[in-house]
């Protein structure tokens, strides 16, 4: 299932996947793995708050498995685990990376 959320790029994409790694995951015959690497839920957030939520996530005892940076869409990100073993990814846009 794939759904537009709001306005803008924001998407929420549903498929059958097993997860191999904090990362990997077996994904469905029905994604091509070439063309998606659709694996997780990313949400954006301030700038300003991207290292202090990172902190107070960890401060409730969430585990940032994945921190970085990306060139290509000129964000920091992490990522982490819900109660439910679904992996989130906070973004936040910035221009100089």
């Amino acid at each position: 299932m794939f759904y537009s959320v709001g306005a803008g790029d924001d998407n929420l994409a549903l498929f059958d996947e097993k997860l191999v790694d904090w990362f990997t995951r077996d994904k469905s015959p029905l994604i091509d793995s070439k063309l998606t690497t659709l694996s997780h839920i990313a949400l954006s957030i301030v700038l300003d708050d991207f290292e202090s939520e990172k902190k107070r996530l960890g401060s409730l005892g969430i585990e940032i498995v994945y921190s970085s940076t990306s060139s290509w869409m000129h964000c920091h990100m992490f990522y982490f685990y819900d109660p439910e073993g679904n992996l989130i990814e906070f973004k936040s846009h910035d221009e100089s990376v």
